[in-house]
């Protein structure tokens, strides 16, 4: 960071106080005195990031910011993101990761073989989704006469068990639909402890899209 901050003209003392508080911001002031070649994959991307922040930019550009990471370096890099949207700088991504997108951008281009397919507030484009996936996960497993009942519910139009404890519902439905959907889970005596939305609705919307093309 001081070598940037040199290359840049930046004053020493600008550098210094500019460095200490990227460091803290990306998590890395207690290695701030160890050589990057030490460091990890996620490590060095959160450093990139404190790089490309040095100057206090307005919009930085970032292609694929979680590429090859591991799912806490993954969640690290969203929270620093997010950290930025709060600071008000504005971050141009490019992702593959749909699910991350739709958890991390407040807008979207949607783009296939450089044909812009859609663009607008990812609030926006979720509504445009009809079925969502919703993840569960219960302590006690769902029986054939469970999976039959869970099936009926209204607005259920798939059924799938991920796991001995858990399953996924394709579901159509907004917010009050969806707690419907989990007070008749609970009515059923599946004991539910877990009910989310997977973030795959926008990878669903992208890939309508894609065909709709075709």
């Amino acid at each position: 960071l001081q070598y940037l901050g040199s290359l840049r003209g930046m004053p020493a003392s600008e550098i210094a106080a500019r460095g200490r508080d990227l460091l803290d911001l990306v998590k890395l002031t207690e290695w701030r005195d160890q050589r990057v070649g030490k460091f990890s994959k996620g490590m060095k991307q959160r450093l990139a990031l404190a790089q490309a922040l040095l100057p206090q930019p307005a919009v930085i550009i970032l292609d694929e910011p979680t590429s090859g990471l591991d799912p806490r370096g993954m969640v690290e890099v969203r929270d620093i993101l997010r950290q930025l949207h709060r600071m008000d700088v504005t971050v141009l991504m490019s992702s593959h990761l749909l699910n991350e997108v739709q958890e991390v951008c407040t807008d979207v281009a949607l783009i296939n073989r450089g044909r812009l397919l859609r663009a607008g507030s990812v609030a926006d484009l979720l509504n445009e989704v009809k079925a969502r996936r919703i993840d569960v996960r219960t302590l006690r497993p769902l029986t054939p006469a469970m999976f039959d009942r869970v099936r009926a519910v209204p607005g259920v139009k798939g059924l799938t068990l991920t796991g001995d404890l858990s399953f996924a519902v394709d579901f159509e439905g907004e917010e009050e639909a969806q707690a419907q959907l989990l007070i008749a889970l609970q009515n059923l005596g599946l004991m539910v402890v877990s009910f989310k939305e997977s973030g795959v609705a926008l990878e669903s919307l992208y890939m309508s899209l894609i065909m709709d093309s075709r």
